[in-house]
C-alpha cells in the first residue's frame, strides 16, 4: 500500500468527516491535484505546489499524483482519519494535519485605508504585467481585445449595478456571467471568485451586515455555479459561502489593513501563479470591484 501524509487541511473539510464516514469517487486526475466528488461534497487532494483551498488537503509528495495509478470513476472512502481509494491502493492519512480555516469571516480588523489606492495600483501593475492575448485582463488595461473579454465587458454592467443595490433577482439574473472564457476554470469564473472575495472583505470593512453579504455572495455563487463546470462551480458556491484560497484570504487582509503594500505585491503574485490565466482573473476582479465598490479612488 502506497501511504501519504497529509500536513494542511480545511477546518471545514474536517467538521465534515467527523460528521460521518463518506463515500465518494473520483472526479479528475492531474499531476498535482486530484478532485474527489460525492452526492453533496467536493473535495481535493493537493501537493505543496498549491497553497490550501476551501475543502481540500495538502499531502506530502513530489511525485505528480497520475503515477500513484489514480483514475477518474475510482472508488474513495473517506473518514476524519484518512483519505483511501482502494483501486490504487492509496492511502492519504489525515491524522496530524494542521487544521486551517479558511473562512473571511474570521479576518479581524478590517477597514478601508489610505493606502488602499495604492495597492489597487500594485494590482493592477501586475495585471499589466501578465496579462495576455486570451484572459480577462484587458478590462484593465484596454490592452486586448478577445470574445469572451468583449462578452464580459458587456454583462459586467449588470453584475456591478446587481452588487451595489444587493437584489436578489438582479443577483440571480448576473450570474449569467459565469461559464465564460478558457480554461478548467472559465475566466469569468476567476474573475467573480475575486470580485466575491472583495465584495464580502469590503462589506466586513465598512461594517455593513455580514449576513446580507454573505446572502448575497451564497446566491451568486449558487447560481452562478449553474451554468458552467462542476470543478469550477464548486470554488464559486465555497467562495459565496465565505470560503477563500488561503492566499486570497491573505490577500484580502493585506488589502484591507495596514499591512505595507509590498506585502500586496507579493500576495498578487502568487495569486497569479493559480493556473495558467485564472490567477490573473482573479486579480482583474478584486481590481474592478474594489474599483465600483468606492467610487472616487
Amino acid at each position: 500500500m502506497k501511504e501519504l501524509y497529509a500536513f494542511e487541511q480545511c477546518q471545514m473539510l474536517h467538521k465534515v468527516l467527523l460528521s460521518e464516514q463518506k463515500l465518494l469517487q473520483v472526479h479528475s486526475v492531474f499531476a498535482w491535484a486530484v478532485n474527489l466528488i460525492g452526492d453533496d461534497i467536493f473535495l481535493s487532494i493537493l501537493s505543496g505546489r498549491h497553497c490550501l483551498r476551501p475543502m481540500s488537503c495538502i499531502v506530502h509528495s513530489d511525485i505528480p499524483f497520475t503515477t500513484y495509478g489514480v483514475r477518474e470513476g475510482f472508488s474513495v472512502m473517506m473518514s476524519v482519519d484518512m483519505i483511501y481509494i482502494p483501486e490504487a491502493d492509496l492511502f492519504i492519512n489525515l491524522t496530524n494535519s494542521r487544521k486551517c480555516d479558511l473562512s473571511l469571516d474570521t479576518l479581524e480588523g478590517l477597514l478601508i485605508t489610505r493606502t488602499l489606492a495604492i495597492k489597487v495600483n500594485i494590482l493592477k501593475e501586475l495585471i499589466k504585467e501578465k496579462g495576455c492575448e486570451n484572459d480577462l485582463s484587458t478590462l484593465i488595461t484596454g490592452r486586448y481585445s478577445n470574445p469572451f473579454a468583449d462578452l464580459v465587458r458587456k454583462r459586467l454592467p449588470l453584475l456591478q449595478k446587481a452588487i451595489k443595490e444587493g437584489t436578489l433577482p438582479a443577483i440571480e439574473q448576473a450570474a449569467s456571467l459565469a461559464g465564460c472564457g478558457i480554461g478548467l476554470t472559465p475566466s469569468s469564473d476567476d474573475l467573480l471568485i475575486g470580485y466575491m472575495s472583495v465584495y464580502l472583505a469590503d462589506s466586513k470593512a465598512k461594517g455593513k451586515s455580514s449576513k446580507e453579504a454573505y446572502q448575497i455572495t451564497a446566491v451568486l455563487g449558487r447560481k452562478a455555479a449553474e451554468h458552467t463546470n462542476t470543478i469550477s462551480g464548486a470554488f464559486l458556491e465555497q467562495c459565496g459561502m465565505g470560503l477563500l484560497f488561503s492566499d486570497m484570504k491573505k490577500l484580502m487582509y493585506a488589502l484591507y489593513s495596514d499591512t505595507e503594500a509590498e506585502t500586496v505585491r507579493h500576495l498578487g503574485q502568487r495569486i497569479q501563479s493559480i493556473g495558467s490565466t485564472s490567477g490573473t482573473d482573479m486579480l482583474t476582479g478584486i481590481v474592478l470591484a474594489i474599483v465600483n465598490l468606492n467610487d472616487g479612488l
